[in-house]
């Protein structure tokens, strides 16, 4: 995931000012995800601890 970050961000500052705006909302909307599957999970664990 490091790694790939890594890359990412290398995309990202290479970029022009346009193709980094779209990259900051896959960005943005990947992390959202994220944060959402792990809130699911989460709640998932609580469910099975109650």
């Amino acid at each position: 995931m490091q790694t790939d970050g890594q890359a990412f961000y290398q995309e990202v500052t290479s970029a022009s000012p346009i193709t980094r705006g779209n990259r900051a909302v896959l960005v943005s909307s990947r992390t959202l995800s994220l944060i959402g599957l792990l809130g699911a999970g989460l709640l998932l664990l609580g469910g099975l601890t109650n």
